[in-house]
């Protein structure tokens, strides 16, 4: 197998050694975002780091998400050392130092903080490198391994500092059939009778199906954009021909990558530039079926539903209290006094303003008269 990996700004071809996967289901990488973007990290122990102290990566930006490693062992590309990046809740995170005051280097392994390829671009990703010999060397300054620590806690690469390391918007993938971690959508049975909807998910809270950006690429004959799952501007898309699911502002449709029906392998959007190779073209990743639940699975592979690396979190039901009867007011009850006569103590009336007195006072309290009653 192989696999394409960043170098100080040569792309290679890179031959995987079978590893030990310590993260179990999608992880999601460490890559570059603009500054002040919503998935920019901040780090727990960012102040500590930029003192030179060895610390975890946590994420205060993210609760409950930590910076970790995709897999145990070293993958080797050309003459470099490399780990991919991995952004997973509940797993244990690495420690690292600031080193020399540019590197970013894991404590337990001479690997440091890497930017593919060196491009300085927002989502671009950020994996853990070392060299082999004093050309490669893993302390190599000057580009994709020069950091700085900011007063914020975020870090971005020392010479584009409007860039800060942030978390991948996750990819939409697919995962078996009832996975925790598959989509299902609002408008799904809307969408099956043919109507153009927004894609909205019930299956994941104030989520949607979106464009991780807004510019079409190109691969061989093919357009494509790549496909995210976000908490803003999800793409509205209809059902052609019972198969195909295109959005609604392009001609772009639903693509499994490589038409490879395995869990894990993204769908992204994808059109064609001929008759040829054309956008609908059919039998393979681009058939889709919408299913009774509202979820969306590869027409042929029906084991299989569009997902992500994380697991469902449904809108939270509102708790409707159960408030008690109203209970009756209370009865007034009068009670007669007796105006005249009557033993001591009893009430009287006052011969000047009429109020009531009883027959101990010597004035009454409201006019001060004397009690001629006494």
């Amino acid at each position: 197998m192989f696999r394409r990996f960043s170098s100080s700004g040569t792309e290679m071809r890179a031959k995987v050694v079978p590893s030990e996967e310590p993260y179990t289901g999608q992880a999601r990488s460490l890559v570059l975002v603009n500054k002040g973007d919503g998935d920019q990290c901040i780090f727990t122990h960012a102040l500590d780091l930029s003192r030179g102290k060895d610390v975890d990566l946590t994420l205060s930006s993210h609760p409950g998400l930590v910076i970790g490693r995709q897999y145990g062992d070293e993958r080797m590309a050309g003459p470099w050392r490399y780990i991919e990046s991995g952004i997973k809740a509940n797993v244990q995170p690495i420690c690292v130092q600031y080193v020399e005051g540019n590197y970013i280097k894991l404590t337990d392994a001479d690997l440091v903080f890497d930017v593919s390829f060196w491009k300085m671009e927002s989502g671009n990703t950020v994996n853990f490198v070392g060299g082999t010999n004093e050309n490669d060397k893993t302390k190599l300054g000057g580009g994709g391994r020069d950091w700085v620590i900011n007063s914020d806690g975020t870090i971005s690469p020392k010479h584009h500092l409007h860039l800060t390391l942030g978390v991948q918007a996750p990819k939409m993938v697919l995962v078996a059939k009832d996975d925790p971690c598959q989509l299902t959508f609002k408008n799904a049975s809307c969408l099956r009778d043919g109507e153009e909807v927004e894609l909205s998910l019930s299956s994941h809270y104030e989520m949607g199906v979106a464009r991780a950006y807004n510019e079409e690429k190109r691969f061989g004959p093919w357009r494509f954009t790549e496909s995210c799952i976000s908490s803003s501007s999800p793409i509205r898309v209809s059902y052609v021909d019972s198969n195909f699911i295109m959005l609604a502002d392009a001609d772009l449709v639903f693509d499994v990558s490589f038409w490879k029906m395995e869990p894990g392998n993204t769908v992204n959007f994808v059109g064609g530039t001929n008759a040829k190779e054309k956008t609908m073209l059919g039998g393979g990743g681009r058939d889709w079926i919408i299913d009774d639940d509202g979820s969306i699975s590869p027409k042929r592979h029906s084991h299989l539903s569009l997902g992500c690396c994380l697991e469902s979190s449904p809108e939270p039901e509102i708790a409707v209290v159960q408030l008690p009867p109203p209970t009756a007011p209370p009865i007034a009850v009068a009670v007669a006094l007796p105006l005249e006569g009557g033993g001591e103590g009893e009430a009287t009336r006052c011969d000047k303003c009429n109020g009531c007195i009883t027959r101990e006072m010597k004035f009454c309290p409201e006019c001060g008269m004397r009690n001629t009653k006494i």
